[in-house]
């Protein structure tokens, strides 16, 4: 496949001194966009133009350092008729992660096409919020 990006997943824990897990995979994909950037405290809606076709999707990461952070699709959190697509309420250092085909994340975080993101951060600090996606672009040309 043309541009060709293989996005490595690794998962594992460190319990009584084992190492349990940690196989590594990697996912094939031709595209990835990744938006990481800080997050002033008390920002709310910080828009993110990200477009991301769900369909298309074959991982996608979602992370922050911050304690009170919600990631909202489409629209801010103070729009109403529509409101946002979805919320994301995001936990301190904790990633919400999907991969194709993976036991336990086989459910796609992003259930609607994305145009924008609006991200509040409600915490006293600033934060980092990262988002990222990657996959397979549909075929083009000729059938």
């Amino acid at each position: 496949m043309a541009n060709e990006v293989k996005v490595p997943l690794v998962r594992s824990a460190k319990i009584g001194g084992a190492t349990i897990g940690g196989v590594d995979e990697a996912v094939h994909c031709d595209y990835q966009q990744v938006f990481q950037q800080s997050i002033g405290a008390g920002v709310a809606n910080y828009r993110v133009d990200m477009p991301v076709t769900v369909a298309n999707v074959k991982v996608s990461a979602i992370h922050t350092t911050g304690d009170t952070v919600t990631v909202y699709t489409n629209h801010p959190s103070t729009a109403t008729n529509p409101g946002p697509d979805q919320t994301l309420v995001l936990a301190k250092n904790v990633p919400v992660l999907y991969a194709i085909g993976e036991a336990g994340a086989a459910t796609p975080t992003l259930t609607t096409d994305v145009t924008s993101f609006y991200i509040t951060n409600g915490g006293t600090s600033d934060c980092v919020v990262s988002i990222g996606v990657a996959g397979q672009q549909a075929p083009t040309g000729p059938a």
